[in-house]
C-alpha cells in the first residue's frame, strides 16, 4: 500500500502525463497529442499557474505567532524537512526549504506551550541513513531544548502511520496537540490526526505562496514553477487519497 501511495501521485504528475501523451503521438501520428503534451507542460511551468494551486492548498490558514496558539499536551513536528546526503561511506543530512517546521517547534517549546516535543522517525523502505526524526532531535538540542522533553515516535512511513504514532505515544484518549507542518500540507494532515481522535490545534509554517506585482516574468515558464506544480498535484491527489 505504500509503494502505491507513492507511484499514483507520479503517474498523474504534469511531467509523467506530457511524456504519456508524447509517447500516444508517436505511436498513433496525431500531433494534437503532441500539441496537449507541450500546452500542459507550458501551463504547469508558469509562475502564475504555480502560484494559484500553492495559493488553494493553504487557503483558510495564516501565519500564527506564537503568542496566538493555546497551550497543548504536545507539540508535533511532522516530518519533511531533511535531505539524506552521502559522501563516501557516511551520511550528512541537510535541511529544506520546510525548516521552518523544525524552528517553529522549537519556539514553541521553549516559549512552553507544552511540556513535550514530538518528532517522528520518519524513513520510507528505501531511504538511507538514519529516521528524520532522529536527526531533528539532536538538532533541538543543539538549539537548547532539554532531552527529557523530546519524544520520538516508533518508524513511520506517512502522515497516516505519523497520527498513528502520535496517539501511542499520548497519554489521555483525547490528547490535544499542537500541529506543525507546512501551510499546504496541514489540511490533509488536521484531518487525519483528527480522524485518530487528536484534538489538534494548527500550526502552519512554510508558506510557499508568493505575493508580488504581476509581470511578465510569471508568464515564462521556468523548472521551478513545474516543481511547484507538481508538488501541489501530489498534496491533492493524497488528500484524494486519504479521504
Amino acid at each position: 500500500m505504500l509503494y502505491l501511495s507513492k507511484i499514483l501521485p507520479t503517474i498523474i504528475s504534469p511531467l509523467f502525463i506530457c511524456l504519456v501523451l508524447i509517447l500516444v503521438s508517436l505511436v498513433t501520428k496525431k500531433s494534437r497529442y503532441s500539441i496537449l503534451s507541450i500546452s500542459l507542460l507550458t501551463i504547469c511551468s508558469l509562475p502564475i499557474t504555480a502560484n494559484i494551486a500553492t495559493k488553494y492548498l493553504e487557503k483558510g490558514h495564516l501565519p500564527k505567532t506564537v503568542n496566538e496558539i493555546d497551550s497543548a499536551d504536545a507539540i508535533v513536528v511532522l516530518s519533511g524537512l531533511l535531505r539524506t546526503v552521502k559522501f563516501g561511506s557516511s551520511f550528512t543530512y541537510d535541511l529544506t526549504e520546510a525548516a521552518d517546521r523544525l524552528i517553529a517547534g522549537i519556539d514553541l517549546i521553549n516559549a512552553k506551550k507544552a511540556p513535550f516535543i514530538i518528532f517522528t522517525r520518519a524513513q520510507h523502505p528505501w531511504s538511507l541513513g538514519r529516521p528524520e526524526g532522529e536527526i531533528l532531535a539532536n538538532l533541538a538540542v543543539k538549539f537548547g531544548v532539554q532531552k527529557e522533553k523530546i519524544l520520538m515516535t516508533r518508524p513511520v512511513h506517512n502522515t497516516s502511520d505519523e497520527a498513528r504514532a502520535v496517539k501511542e505515544l499520548l497519554s489521555s484518549p483525547r490528547n490535544k496537540i499542537i500541529l506543525v507542518t507546512s501551510a499546504f500540507h496541514l489540511k490533509r494532515a488536521e484531518k487525519v490526526f483528527t480522524k485518530s481522535k487528536i484534538t489538534v490545534l494548527p500550526y502552519p509554517v512554510d508558506f510557499r505562496t508568493e505575493v508580488s506585482k504581476l509581470t511578465l516574468l510569471d508568464l515564462i515558464p521556468n523548472s521551478e514553477s513545474l516543481y511547484k506544480s507538481s508538488i501541489a498535484v501530489r498534496e491533492m491527489f493524497g488528500r484524494l487519497y486519504y479521504y
